[in-house]
């Protein structure tokens, strides 16, 4: 758990909601081959590569924010 304190943070920001805790972790492992991957490969030359898996937080993670916003922008 993150906050240690939890009496003294609800006095100061209110209630701790537990899904900001579980967006927090899921941001720290983001990108990291450790927590996961998928095997890529092009069916046309053959090349392949490892992709980690992302968070897939928008407005959190700058990395899978900025992915979202190429992606969905227009």
């Amino acid at each position: 758990m993150i906050i240690t304190d939890n009496e003294h943070f609800s006095r100061q920001y209110g209630f701790w909601r537990p899904y900001i805790e579980k967006v927090i972790y899921r941001y720290l492992d983001c990108g990291d081959i450790k927590n996961g991957l998928a095997r890529v490969k092009c069916k046309d030359c053959g090349h392949e590569y490892l992709l980690a898996f992302s968070c897939k937080r928008r407005h959190f993670c700058p990395s899978c924010h900025q992915k979202r916003v190429v992606e969905f922008g227009e």
